[in-house]
């Protein structure tokens, strides 16, 4: 009887660990995806965000060590909650600065292209039963453009847009104000 709740205990903490791993990289993926629609140096908030998350991680380390006298697997609970954490954090302010933005804030800006570039990327092609290797190659395409205050964006863009663009166009953009004061690009054209 106690070898079944044993393997139910273990095969409950997997399935939490995975539901886990995969909630934290939808959260680091959503944060990323709205990063490209916003105006902000993205490695200042990743510093805010694993600052905050690392102080997180302190605590959770406080709460579980006062609860636990010898614990094996501590460090890794603790490094779990931390990346968690991160991801949380990282997804919290762009969400919120981008979906609880002032809509009767919008405004036209005009960009400047600095430059227009492509990247050769690779589709990946299984070659085996657990291996994959490099498939074809197909381009990327885009711009980084300037705005009025002197930041700058990359951006993707289409190859009919690529084609059509030249460097030191002006191109406008409508922004929006974010929740925290940072400017997002609401319905973006290219």
């Amino acid at each position: 009887m106690s070898k079944t709740k044993d393997i139910l205990k273990i095969i409950g903490q997997s399935a939490a660990w995975t539901l886990l791993a995969v909630l934290t990289l939808g959260l680091y993926g959503m944060a990323m995806a709205i990063h490209r629609d916003t105006i902000i140096n993205g490695s200042i908030v990743t510093v805010v965000a694993l600052s905050m998350a690392v102080l997180t991680g302190i605590a959770v380390a406080n709460l579980l060590a006062s609860r636990a006298s010898v614990d094996s697997g501590l460090w890794m609970k603790i490094a779990g909650v931390m990346i968690f954490a991160g991801g949380l954090y990282l997804f919290s302010f762009y969400a919120l600065n981008y979906h609880c933005a002032d809509e009767e804030s919008i405004q036209s800006e005009e960009v400047v292209v600095i430059r227009k570039y492509y990247e050769v990327h690779h589709h990946s092609e299984r070659s085996g039963r657990r291996s994959y290797s490099t498939g074809r190659p197909y381009n990327v395409y885009y711009m980084e453009v300037s705005f009025p205050d002197g930041q700058t964006k990359k951006m993707r863009i289409s190859m009919k847009r690529y084609n059509k663009l030249h460097k030191g166009d002006v191109l406008h953009m409508e922004l929006e104000k974010g929740l925290f004061g940072f400017p997002v690009i609401r319905d973006n054209p290219y």
